[in-house]
């Protein structure tokens, strides 16, 4: 593995507003060309994380080290699966539980790209995207990007969108893009429904990484109640306000983001923005690797949804419900503490545990996976020190 200085010294490069196209399903391919043509503005006020930022970065609230070589731990990552298109005419089918796309070796995550057939499609790749969901923190990981004509990789940030309108409206960080023929520049972008591609309206920045596809570099987004900013190595390159806080006008079409949000790591192959310039056939296998990935709570900062902590432990209804396969279950503590979720078939019988550890206090969602599970009633249960809570929830195949 590269060795690479954890928090590296300031880089010096010329920044500038760059763009970046939303991987998500059914966006209209002409939307992501519009914000690809949209013309970059210089960016304002470039510096070091240190002492500059509203985030004053404070516990260590969840990372994965990857120190355990195979599959990705599943205690932490799920997997998005298709070879749809992805609304960009990307070329990839997205894999699940395959360590040709996805493991760890050596202490690092390895997204992988091949060009090989499967499934009607020419390359394979993974999509993994985090099971615990946060509001507001830092947010960082240490990578490497695949390098070549044709690679689109991304470290980025959704919400659940069935649950908060979809996108562009939910909402959506773009801690790292890149793209293979423009190899020195990563970007970093947020798309709302006021601010987007859709639109040409988009926020976001670029940044020159020399490095970025021979060493490990730390991508990062810092997140409050009252800016998102990001950085590359402890350099502060964008900013992106909270225009509620001070237009009486503004509502969530500006700033939607006062709820939970997930990490995704991918890698796409071709598409509407990364197989602009054609793809090279002779580059492949490509490579994401990641070192780490870590979550901080900003100090001082509450989140939306434990402004109005309960008193006692809640666990709510999973959405949605019935479900077929994947259902979101929320719970929410008043106090940091040890907490288990598991689920159970109607016998009782424990087919799944979601959690067993330590949570901070607030709102936390987990994603429930029953692929391979018959249809039924199953039973979800939260138990910690001070309770134990249990609600039903129905699976449909």
């Amino acid at each position: 593995m590269t060795s690479y200085p954890r928090k590296s010294e300031v880089l010096n490069e010329e920044v500038l507003i760059g763009v970046s196209c939303i991987r998500y399903l059914f966006l209209p391919v002409l939307a992501c060309l519009f914000g690809v043509n949209a013309l970059p503005v210089e960016a304002s006020d470039p510096e070091s994380r240190s002492g500059s930022g509203t985030c004053e970065v404070g516990d260590l609230v969840w990372s994965d080290e990857f120190d355990e070589d195979g599959l990705p731990n599943a205690s932490n990552w799920r997997y998005e699966t298709g070879g749809h298109g992805w609304g960009n005419q990307e070329l990839q089918f997205y894999t699940a539980e395959r360590s040709k796309n996805a493991r760890v070796e050596d202490g690092v995550l390895i997204i992988e790209a091949h060009r090989e057939t499967y499934s009607g499609k020419r390359y394979t790749s993974t999509r993994l995207l985090s099971k615990q969901e946060w509001t507001y923190g830092r947010f960082e990981a240490s990578a490497i990007l695949p390098s070549g004509r044709g690679t689109w990789p991304a470290i980025w940030m959704l919400p659940d969108l069935s649950r908060y309108g979809g996108w562009p409206r939910a909402g959506e960080i773009d801690i790292m893009e890149h793209v293979g023929f423009d190899p020195d520049k990563v970007h970093f972008t947020v798309h709302t429904a006021a601010y987007n591609h859709l639109r040409g309206t988009q926020k976001g920045a670029f940044k020159t990484v020399r490095t970025a596809r021979s060493e490990f570099n730390v991508y990062a987004v810092e997140w409050t109640p009252s800016d998102i900013r990001g950085y590359v190595n402890d350099t502060h390159y964008f900013t992106f306000r909270n225009e509620r806080l001070t237009n009486p006008a503004a509502s969530d079409r500006e700033w939607p983001f006062d709820h939970p949000f997930h990490l995704i790591f991918n890698i796409a192959v071709g598409g509407t923005w990364g197989g602009q310039q054609g793809i090279d056939p002779n580059i492949w296998p490509q490579r994401l690797q990641v070192d780490y990935v870590r979550v901080y709570e900003c100090a001082g900062v509450v989140s939306a949804e434990s402004e109005e902590l309960p008193a006692s432990i809640r666990l709510d209804q999973n959405y949605p419900n019935p479900f077929n396969p994947e259902t979101s279950i929320r719970f929410t503590l008043p106090r940091a503490g040890h907490v288990r979720l598991a689920v159970y078939d109607a016998v009782g019988r424990e087919v799944a545990v979601l959690v067993d550890g330590v949570r901070a206090p607030g709102s936390h969602t987990e994603i429930f996976d029953a692929k391979g599970l018959p249809t039924g009633v199953y039973l979800y249960e939260l138990s910690t020190p001070e309770a134990v809570l249990t609600k039903r929830m129905l699976l449909v195949k």
